[in-house]
């Protein structure tokens, strides 16, 4: 409830002419006004519906590699979601996206003010930009994801929700995110309160959604090693597009576990003809700080 308060009290601060707003409306002029960053792959999606949801979560690395591929990441200097991120960008690219990722990534916020222990949902949902063009070494992406993530959290006080309704009004409105959207999240569970339990409390994580228009795609680390858990929308196209992206993104992260690097450019070959339109992701998600 105090957190609720606090929260409130933020949101009624702003108003569209707040400068506090300036981070979020750089972010959408550089996307073409577009408030929403777009997940840049095929999904045969058509504009305006709602389509029947695959979950599916899926190991990237065992609990070795993973540790394997954090030295890596802080070699590189960053942390694991960084250059789990960097990952991702550099597949996406691959795959005919841009070189520049752009996308939403929620933040915890459960380590400000002293709610470190309450049980609720303590999360902002904040745009993250970075240059993961051609040519881009791992260790050059992942300072760019650095540079991003910590331009990201100098803005961290603006709430989504108010942002949203601030400067995309008509689309506050609807029930859904318009189209598909650039979604990633990252939680290391092993720094979850009673995580030295969780071998004996066997805990579970479900996510779910009754339908969607795009796809989201929560990454998390346990003792085991590092999982992905797609929501995505039932669809030939994007069943293609997900599985492609999963296999890259796997070897991706292992490539950077063995050597560091990102080694050969992989190509998904996503479908990128008549088979859908626009693209959408609907889906809420967090991520953790280290």
């Amino acid at each position: 409830m105090d957190f609720a308060e606090e929260q409130r009290r933020r949101y009624l601060s702003f108003d569209a002419g707040d400068a506090r707003l300036g981070y979020w409306k750089d972010f959408i002029a550089r996307g073409g006004g577009e408030f929403f960053p777009r997940f840049p792959l095929e999904l045969g999606v058509e504009p305006g519906l709602m389509y029947p949801i695959v979950n599916e979560a899926s190991p990237l690395l065992d609990a070795a590699e993973t540790e394997v591929f954090d030295k890596a990441c802080r070699e590189a200097g960053g942390k694991a979601f960084m250059g789990v991120l960097a990952a991702v960008a550099v597949c996406l690219r691959d795959a005919g996206g841009p070189g520049v990722y752009r996308g939403f990534m929620p933040v915890s916020e459960r380590g400000r003010s002293g709610w470190s222990q309450s049980v609720g949902w303590f999360v902002n949902t904040m745009p993250i930009e970075f240059d993961a063009s051609p040519g881009r070494g791992f260790a050059e992406v992942v300072a760019g994801v650095r540079a991003g993530f910590g331009a990201m959290m100098d803005h961290i006080d603006v709430p989504f929700v108010r942002a949203w309704e601030l400067l995309a009004p008509e689309e506050f409105a609807a029930r859904s995110w318009p189209y598909p959207v650039n979604f990633f999240s990252y939680i290391d569970m092993r720094k979850c309160p009673g995580a030295e339990r969780h071998a004996d409390w066997r805990p579970a994580s479900h996510v779910w959604s009754a339908r969607a228009n795009g796809v989201c795609s929560w990454f998390q680390r346990d003792a085991d090693g590092l999982h992905m858990n797609s929501i995505y929308v039932d669809t030939p196209a994007a069943r293609h597009t997900m599985a492609a992206f999963q296999e890259a993104l796997r070897r991706t992260v292992t490539e950077i576990a063995r050597h560091g690097s990102f080694g050969r450019p992989i190509a998904l070959a996503a479908p990128r003809g008549p088979v859908g339109a626009a693209l959408g992701v609907s889906g809420y998600g967090y991520a953790a700080r280290g």
